[in-house]
């Protein structure tokens, strides 16, 4: 036999040299069967440590290649992998990728000699100087099978018109400014698929893109390059009009267009997932407006529903259940029941629950507590058994449907030591929970901002015991600004540093302050945040 390989035809294969079933006088014989020879399959399987079916595979992705000799599929295999030591970053960073990991995806890089190899690495490097090469090519090996002084360069000038508009003096995206270059290369760092695609796609990607979102072209360029760059990987006819249009049918009360600028990164993902998203989160919150939840938290969307959602939800709801009954005796709870049934009942949402059978608007959040209550008994009632050590299912549902980013943060790192906070602020575990209940918004503001809670309670038991007075007042202080809000309480400051140096700087006494500070509040919420934190790990231990 003079030649050695394999050959491969449409639909069938043919073996030949030291592959060939012999048929005697050295004449090649045709496979019978479609597909490569068995032995070449069983070859490159024991070369790439890959299965025969996924080296039959390979072969015929890329047929060319088995026509290479053993020895020579070797011998580009340690090029490669000495190319991938040398362009290595030192450090703590991880061992370079076998050879064999990138050929299996990217089989053509075998065709690449030792020198191409070489250049095609340093002209990544000088294209990209400030990027981890190694694990560029690790991520999409096809840019090493490049041209590097066309593709490539295109490629980077294309992404940083896009971003950047067009230079004043004409120049290559090589003669940018820093900051373009920099910018750029941080995106190609994270998704280099972009510089191995065809750069006339991308600009069309974007046009799409900005119709979608009735935006310029220049701001869909930049919420995309910006926040959402792995969507121009994708098809614009298979992918980003699909996932558009079952945006619009799963969810038709969301505005698409606020939706999509909010979170771009949606059209990334398959109308099937977003199917099943929705599905999963509905399931997860019985009885929410799962469209208002979109719509307020986008996120939610991105999040994997069993994963995250739920076992956040539980966390929720068991960080809420430890907040026990009523520390106040029976009369005074009974008092305190009363008195803010009566309050929420006079209050303008409090009257638009009694008219919704008028077809007035829907309650307010923050009468939540009172659904179907139009008396004061009946809230009372409703409020008595919601005040029960384990906060109901429900509550919770309606506490994430007013504030779905909830669903967001860390429960036991970000949410349980303000609660803690609130309980030690307020001092009644009663009014803690009422105050969840109707702001869940509380739970976002810093633990400065809670200290606000404490200095009111102090101020309010010592000139008036009509703690009805409390909530109302809370909800105003978190929401007010911070210079705004030591002018009105000149004692605060004190309050402050006394919570500073641990002391109970007890009732907080109007005009004894000292002259504010702008980060007496900051610094106090530093404190408290590693105190509460501190307190949170005894509780996990």
């Amino acid at each position: 036999p003079g030649s050695r390989g394999w050959v491969a035809t449409r639909g069938r294969g043919v073996a030949v040299g030291r592959f060939a079933h012999s048929g005697g006088g050295g004449q090649t014989c045709p496979t019978p069967e479609p597909g490569p020879d068995p032995t070449v399959a069983l070859l490159w399987s024991s070369v790439l440590g890959i299965p025969a079916d996924k080296a039959e595979e390979l072969v015929l992705r890329a047929p060319g290649l088995a026509t290479l000799p053993e020895a020579t599929v070797v011998r580009r295999l340690e090029n490669l992998g000495e190319a991938l030591s040398s362009f290595a970053r030192g450090g703590d960073r991880a061992l370079p990728p076998r050879p064999a990991s990138l050929v299996r995806r990217c089989p053509w890089l075998l065709q690449l000699r030792p020198e191409g190899i070489h250049d095609r690495f340093e002209a990544l490097q000088r294209l990209l100087p400030s990027t981890d090469i190694v694990h560029l090519v690790t991520r999409q090996p096809s840019l090493l099978a490049l041209n590097s002084s066309t593709n490539l360069e295109v490629s980077l000038d294309a992404l940083v018109l896009l971003l950047f508009g067009p230079a004043e003096d004409g120049s290559s995206s090589a003669q940018r400014g820093s900051t373009a270059r920099r910018e750029t290369e941080r995106l190609v760092s994270r998704f280099p698929s972009l510089l191995a695609g065809d750069p006339s796609l991308v600009e069309g990607k974007v046009s799409a893109v900005a119709d979608l979102l009735n935006v310029s072209t220049s701001s869909a360029a930049r919420l995309l390059l910006t926040r959402a760059p792995g969507v121009l990987t994708l098809s614009v006819e298979h992918n980003i009009l699909p996932t558009a249009k079952a945006i619009q049918e799963l969810l038709p009360a969301v505005d698409i267009q606020k939706l999509l600028q909010r979170a771009p990164s949606l059209l990334g993902y398959s109308p099937a997932t977003l199917r099943l998203k929705l599905d999963a989160l509905k399931a997860a919150l019985p009885g929410a407006d799962v469209s208002k939840l979109v719509a307020s938290s986008p996120a939610l969307l991105t999040f994997n529903i069993k994963a995250n959602v739920l076992p956040k939800l539980r966390s929720l709801q068991q960080l809420l259940a430890e907040i026990p009954a009523s520390t106040t005796d029976d009369k005074k709870a009974m008092a305190v029941r009363r008195s803010a049934a009566a309050t929420l009942l006079a209050s303008r949402g409090g009257r638009s629950l009694a008219n919704t059978g008028r077809g007035k608007r829907q309650p307010s959040m923050h009468t939540s507590i009172i659904q179907s209550a139009i008396s004061v008994r009946a809230a009372e009632r409703q409020l008595e058994g919601g005040l029960a050590p384990l906060m109901p299912r429900a509550d919770v549902i309606r506490i994430v449907e007013a504030l779905p980013s909830l669903l967001q943060r860390n429960v036991s790192r970000n949410l349980r030591p303000k609660v803690a906070a609130l309980r030690d602020f307020l001092g009644n575990d009663t009014m803690t929970q009422e105050l969840i209940r109707e702001s869940p918004r509380v739970l976002l503001s810093s633990m400065g901002v809670l200290a606000r809670i404490g200095f009111l309670r102090k101020s309010l038991a010592t000139s008036n015991p009509e703690w009805e007075k409390l909530l109302p007042a809370c909800r105003t202080a978190v929401k007010s600004g911070k210079q705004k809000f030591f002018d009105a309480n000149p004692g605060y400051a004190d309050y402050l540093t006394g919570l500073l140096l641990g002391e109970d700087s007890g009732a907080a006494e109007p005009g004894n302050g000292a002259v504010p500070s702008a980060d007496l509040e900051d610094v106090v919420s530093k404190v408290l945040e590693a105190r509460h934190a501190h307190r949170a790990g005894d509780h996990a231990g």
